[in-house]
């Protein structure tokens, strides 16, 4: 079946049948300059990405559509005038062209900030801000948020006091976690003077309709971020320059290499291999399709436990790809600068781990012929300086990853890294231990960001949402994969 449309002109003004109901009423819009701003606007927050749309028109009332203007703003406004006069309306009638806006004599006195605690309001659930009311609180404040909850400053009447009041939202699960890991560290605390020091003191905790309350003591921003936690600090990457590493210094990063590599790198690698060949063919237009999955799957996890497993056990294979994916780059400097020096940077800082190095030396190589084939498809010849700031941009990441890994043990009944005597990395292994054996609570996620200060200079972990005992599931994260399952019914 075939269907034929011939348009004989654009329609100057378009009346709308929309579920059951008639538009096309005289209603005031504003003078020509105004209409045509607005026009203007609307055309550009409705525009597709792709293929421009020129006109759309459908019958169907409710269907979504993107209705692109093709009358001016004077045009529309002559059109409305005109159809209020037939209809006897004055609301456009009169006064066409004027639009006047009067200002209070202090109008330019008002002050203009956006206000964080207003903004932190709403974007509050309505119930959780009235389960803070209801249980006797005053909000006076805002003093910061994440994705699983925000913390608000309030008054306790009842003590005459200023608190922090943290609402957690997130999973049943998650929720029921963080109030019981605060009720139970608050319950450490009095038996334990480390634990004191360490960890917030807590004045209350409970749940209510799916939201956490924890209301407890105000703490200050670390005064010197880089001394909040050295275990974590050591060296890593500045955050005003984050595409530059600096060169290596004398601290073994292998125990927090060994970590990161075994949980979080290739955690990240999973269903990941598209990031790679994105990393790979930034900047070049209208890339030619090539099937990469064989170069992709040497940055699937298999590969990098596979590499792992041969240095662990000295397979002369791992020393095979250490001369292939390494040191060919190391001795390739002159070509590959900035490249070359993010893996000696990283072969030297962890000498106790050497599949790190060699691993990202395989991703390096993984870009490089990933990129060098589609250059070489297209016709064009390689740009050499622009592969390797391609690739060491890519590597930066990584080296930040194993610097900011946190080192603290994963549980005391899980074998974690060896900790140096005397160190400040013991201090803190002190009292996540100390923490073990008092709570059964096994301290993750800690890291610098989750660290704050009393105004005596005592460092006091914060975060304490994903502490997990024996009882809880091996995993602390929630499963980010959802299974859906989607029943038909056939209609006969």
């Amino acid at each position: 079946m075939k269907f034929k449309v011939k348009i004989k002109k654009n329609l100057e003004e378009m009346n709308a049948m929309s579920a059951g109901g008639v538009q096309g009423y005289g209603a005031p819009l504003g003078d020509p300059e105004g209409n045509e701003a607005f026009n203007k606007k609307q055309e550009k927050d409705q525009r597709l990405k792709g293929d421009k749309l020129t006109e759309m028109y459908s019958t169907q009332g409710l269907a979504g559509k993107n209705k692109q203007q093709l009358v001016t703003g004077e045009e529309e406004h002559a059109c409305h005038v005109e159809r209020s006069k037939h209809q006897g309306l004055k609301n456009v009638m009169e006064q066409e062209r004027t639009n006047t806006i009067e200002f209070s004599p202090d109008q330019d006195q008002v002050n203009t900030a956006i206000d964080p605690l207003g903004n932190a309001r709403q974007n509050t659930p309505f119930r959780a801000l009235k389960a803070v009311k209801d249980a006797g609180y005053e909000i006076t404040g805002y003093l910061g948020g994440g994705q699983f909850g925000k913390v608000f400053k309030v008054k306790n009447p009842a003590h005459n006091r200023e608190e922090a009041m943290k609402i957690v939202m997130g999973t049943p699960l998650a929720v029921g976690r963080e109030v019981r890991n605060y009720d139970l560290v608050q319950q450490g605390r009095k038996q334990s003077e480390i634990l004191a020091k360490h960890f917030p003191e807590t004045y209350a905790a409970w749940e209510q309709d799916n939201f956490g309350f924890i209301a407890m003591e105000i703490l200050e921003p670390v005064k010197y971020s880089e001394e909040a936690m050295l275990v974590d600090k050591t060296n890593i990457i500045s955050r005003d320059e984050k595409n530059q590493v600096p060169d290596a210094v004398d601290s073994n990063q292998s125990p927090k290499a060994k970590q990161w590599f075994s949980t979080d790198f290739i955690d990240s690698l999973r269903g990941n291999s598209s990031r790679f060949e994105a990393f790979a063919l930034q900047g070049i237009q209208d890339p030619p399709d090539m099937d990469n999955g064989d170069l992709l799957y040497y940055t699937s996890p298999a590969f990098m436990n596979g590499l792992k497993s041969q240095s662990e056990t000295g397979s002369p294979a791992f020393d095979d790809k250490t001369e292939e994916h390494l040191n060919n780059f190391l001795n390739s400097s002159a070509t590959f600068p900035q490249t070359a020096r993010i893996l000696n940077i990283v072969k030297n800082e962890t000498p106790d781990a050497p599949y790190v190095a060699v691993g990202l030396g395989v991703i390096a190589s993984v870009i490089m012929n990933i990129r060098g084939q589609a250059l070489q498809t297209k016709g064009t010849q390689i740009n050499f300086a622009e592969l390797d700031r391609v690739m060491a941009g890519t590597l930066t990441t990584f080296v930040k990853g194993y610097r900011e890994f946190s080192t603290m043990r994963l549980g005391y009944n899980v074998k974690g890294p060896d900790v140096a005597a005397g160190t400040s990395t013991e201090s803190w292994d002190k009292v996540a231990k100390e923490l073990h054996d008092v709570t059964g609570l096994a301290p993750r996620d800690v890291h610098y960001g989750n660290i704050m200060q009393r105004p005596n200079g005592d460092l006091v972990i914060v975060d304490l949402g994903l502490f997990r005992n024996e009882t809880d599931p091996n995993r602390m994260f929630e499963s980010k994969k959802y299974s859906i399952k989607i029943k038909r019914k056939l209609l006969k």
